[in-house]
């Protein structure tokens, strides 16, 4: 910006060439002339200097406002959610740069306007130079340096012209620019005006606070006498309620530890049930394995029958079987390792009937130990039972009397309401009175007088009030009852969002525990993947052996009748068979070792059912819990949604009342103006009545004809004279149907403010609606409240009530493992009987064998 206007050393040189000048054409009278208008052009160009160093000042400071303006923009608009002092603040700062800005403009078109006037007074000059032909060599030189001069000027002047358009190019991209950020501002303006009315209101609503609390700090005088007496009945029954939270809280108290205790049982019982679980399928499984080796000792002894009458016929063929003897004693004496191996796991099977019996007992005994535990806990919860149906016709008492004093305030509300209206309306009027006082001095003492028969009704107004504030005292004192109350429910619902918050972290915590306990369970699924696999390949294993058994027993079978026609003959076969037997031990023993790693990977799937059952009960109740928290989460939501209708109804509704409000007091302010009107036209409308009568009179009897003299203009026809008749009828008729209108509007205002005169005189002052609309909203948040602790004592019942389900579901589980444990019992000794009838019957078979062999 520096460099666009002319340098000082330039301006200095000028300076100095002038005074040469002066000097030279000083002693010379000719040039005096010419001397004038040099000095006239040297003032002008020093202006038009001063004016350029001005517009470049400017044009700098204007550039930074702009910048200051930009980031003040930028920070007001990042800040346009701030306070309204510094938005005010950046609204007169915008509104000073633009002033600034059509200043600078102003000054812009006030410099061209110079600078065309020094064209034209150097236009003036070269022409007077032309002129003086009486002129010196001297002055001849001069007048060719002032030229040059004078050139080097313009030159200087289209430069300074040339800078000026690239500023005004700056300066209308920069009004560009300021037009953008001017629409930003505009949209920021608006939420700025939005901000301002609510604070305006706000204002508003402080101002009327900040007036009921002055009266209310008066009124509070009066009534701290009354307090102090009702002080002393609430303390009694503060006595009281402290009492009856005590016995809540001892019946609180209890709940949670029946609640510890119903716990403690759950789980002693979800442990005897998986307990029974395992010794159900170790019993069954042992049934199945004594079941399969009784079919599998009948099948041999069938088949040592089978054999017997095949050695008969075989005997004849010994001398021929003699090679295959040597290989198929050794399969006999497997054989018979087989079944003393049989007898053991049968002994070792009926070891373990035992240790079932024991268990058993052991379970019955801990089951008895629960029956009495339930009894107990049936007794406690009949007790908390007949405590909550008590609080509960307390709590119902309690509503019956709330709700006897919220219709009185309903009343009293309604009441206020219309005393309200009626104080807003008498504001407004006070305010029209107040304005009129200042416009019309004349009328001053006829409002004194009427604001003293106001007074007068004021006072009258205090009398109706202090009836009204007896009133409000007894509904204070039960307001003081309910805040009591209402206070108590505080307490109880800070607790229960206390243990609501509780809730919510242990559902957290469930949830990562749930996480782990998948976790573990893929794991384990796992696991019993590898285990089952190998449990198949042992079945696979243990399969093929029984078929080799199945082919030895056959063998064995065959060859029996060969051994007893050969135990006669050969004692040498007698040696054969003690080492056939040692074989026969070996493979008993691998067998024996094959069947405890059988045992132990069952009893690891049967462990790992168990744990897997145990996680699937967990995770149920966890999820019945996480259901119920929904339901009650989902009930509150819908209350919420429901509140936010009812507040966005009674808003619209706000906003329709203050529309109408408005437009009443516009149309109260327009009365005045209206009456003062009409006044006028009816004083008009006389006078061109009373003209219309008296030209009518004249044309009726003409006088004077001497001096009638012809008017100039066209005469108007037939036509055109009806229509403009009828065009005057109409303007006419609209003028009085207008008149008339407005003489209605004034009959209705005039009653209107009579009605307000009367209604004043009977109603008392705003001072005690004001007061009401307190204790209203005190009372509707208390009402809110109220409703909310009402929501949860629903949802508490509610989990008493599925609590109460959940026990009958674990009372009716115990009765059915009762009955399934008695018919496992029965079953047992059913099992034991028949093993005595069996054992003879086996031992006296296998005897029998041992005689055959």
């Amino acid at each position: 910006m520096e460099d666009i206007g002319v340098s000082a050393t330039t301006i200095e040189n000028l300076e100095r060439d002038f005074q040469n000048v002066i000097n030279d054409l000083g002693g010379e009278d000719n040039l005096e002339r010419f001397r004038l208008e040099y000095e006239k052009l040297h003032r002008a160009l020093k202006k038009s200097h001063e004016s350029e160093k001005r517009l470049i000042k400017k044009c700098q400071e204007l550039t930074q406002e702009l910048m200051a303006n930009a980031a003040k923009i930028q920070s007001a608009i990042k800040l346009s959610q701030g306070d309204h002092s510094t938005i005010e603040a950046l609204k007169k700062e915008i509104e000073k740069a633009w002033k600034m800005v059509d200043t600078a403009h102003e000054k812009e078109s006030r410099a061209k306007e110079t600078i065309q006037q020094l064209k034209k007074e150097a236009t003036t000059l070269q022409q007077l130079v032309e002129q003086g032909t009486a002129l010196t060599q001297g002055h001849e030189m001069t007048l060719a340096e002032l030229t040059e001069e004078k050139k080097e000027l313009l030159r200087e002047q289209d430069e300074l012209l040339y800078k000026i358009e690239q500023l005004h190019k700056e300066i209308k991209e920069n009004y560009e620019k300021v037009k953008k950020v001017e629409l930003d501002l505009g949209n920021k303006q608006e939420d700025l005006k939005r901000v301002s009315d609510k604070y305006n209101t706000m204002k508003r609503e402080y101002d009327r606070e900040v007036k009921s609390h002055d009266r209310a700090e008066s009124q509070c005088k009066e009534l701290m006498s009354v307090l102090q007496l009702r002080n002393n009945e609430l303390d009694v029954r503060r006595k009281g309620i402290e009492k009856l939270e005590a016995s809540i809280s001892a019946l609180s108290a209890q709940v949670r530890d029946d609640e510890a205790r119903k716990q403690q049982l759950i789980n002693k019982l979800d442990s005897a049930e998986e307990q029974l679980k395992t010794t159900r399928k170790g019993y069954d499984e042992m049934l199945e394995i004594i079941s399969e080796l009784q079919t599998h000792i009948k099948e041999i002894d069938s088949e040592m029958k089978k054999q017997e009458t095949k050695l008969v016929q075989l005997r004849h063929e010994e001398l021929k079987s003699q090679k295959l003897r040597d290989q198929r004693f050794k399969e006999c004496r497997r054989m018979i390792q087989n079944k003393d191996d049989l007898k053991k796991e049968h002994e070792m099977l009926e070891r373990q009937v035992g240790n079932l019996k024991k268990q058993i007992d052991v379970m019955n005994k801990e089951e008895r130990e629960l029956e009495g535990t339930q009894k107990q806990m049936d007794k406690e919860h009949e007790y908390l039972k007949h405590k909550g149906e008590e609080e509960v016709k307390k709590q119902e008492k309690v509503t019956s009397l709330i709700d006897g004093e919220h219709r009185k305030h309903g009343d009293l509300e309604e009441a206020l309401e219309t005393e309200k209206n009626i104080g807003n309306n008498l504001k407004k009027t006070i305010k029209r009175l107040e304005m009129d006082r200042e416009k019309y001095a004349e009328e001053a003492s006829m409002a004194t007088i009427s604001y003293n028969k106001a007074l007068e009704d004021v006072k009258i107004g205090v009398m109706a009030i202090d009836d009204f504030q007896k009133q409000i005292d007894d509904a204070a004192s039960r307001l003081a009852e309910q805040q009591h109350m209402y206070e108590q429910v505080r307490t109880d619902r800070n607790l229960y969002s206390k243990k609501l918050i509780e809730s919510q972290d242990e559902i957290s915590e469930l949830k990562q525990k749930f996480k782990i306990m998948d976790h573990q369970i893929d794991q384990l699924k796992e696991e019993l993947g590898m285990k089952e696999k190998k449990y198949f390949e042992e079945q696979a294993r243990q399969k093929a052996e029984k078929e080799r058994l199945t082919k030895i027993r056959k063998q064995v079978n065959e060859y029996t009748a060969l051994f007893e026609d050969a135990k006669k003959r050969t004692e040498s076969s007698n040696q054969e068979i003690k080492q056939l037997t040692k074989v026969i031990n070996q493979c008993d023993t691998e067998l024996s070792e094959q069947q405890q790693q059988f045992l132990t990977v069952t009893n690891e799937r049967d462990v790992l059912g168990t744990q897997l059952i145990r996680r699937n009960d967990e995770l149920a109740l966890l999820y019945e819990k996480i259901r119920i928290q929904q339901q009650t989460l989902s009930k509150g939501e819908v209350q919420y949604r429901d509140r936010l209708v009812d507040i966005r109804m009674l808003r619209l509704k706000i906003g329709e009342l203050k529309r109408n409000v408005h437009m009443a007091q516009v149309r109260v302010k327009n009365i005045d103006d209206l009456s003062s009107h009409i006044v006028t036209l009816q004083r008009q409308l006389a006078l061109e009545r009373t003209k219309v009568q008296a030209l009518s009179e004249e044309l009726e009897n003409p006088q004077n004809y001497s001096r009638w003299r012809t008017v100039k203009g066209e005469r108007l026809s037939e036509e055109e004279t009806v229509q403009k008749i009828q065009a005057l009828q109409k303007r006419l008729i609209g003028k009085t149907e207008e008149c008339v209108e407005k003489d209605i509007v004034i009959q209705e205002k005039e009653k209107l403010f009579i009605e307000l005169k009367t209604i004043l005189a009977r109603q008392p002052g705003p001072e005690v609606a004001e007061q009401l609309n307190v204790y209203q909203q005190d009372l509707r948040k208390k009402n809110h409240t109220m409703k909310r602790m009402a929501s949860e004592l629903n949802m508490s019942s509610t989990h008493i009530s599925e609590q109460k389900y959940e026990v009958e579901r674990l009372n009716r589980e115990l009765q059915d493992l009762k009955k399934k444990y008695f018919e496992l019992r029965m079953d047992n000794q059913t099992l034991v009987d028949d093993r005595t009838q069996l054992g003879p019957e086996a031992s006296a078979m296998h005897q029998q064998f041992r005689q055959t062999m």
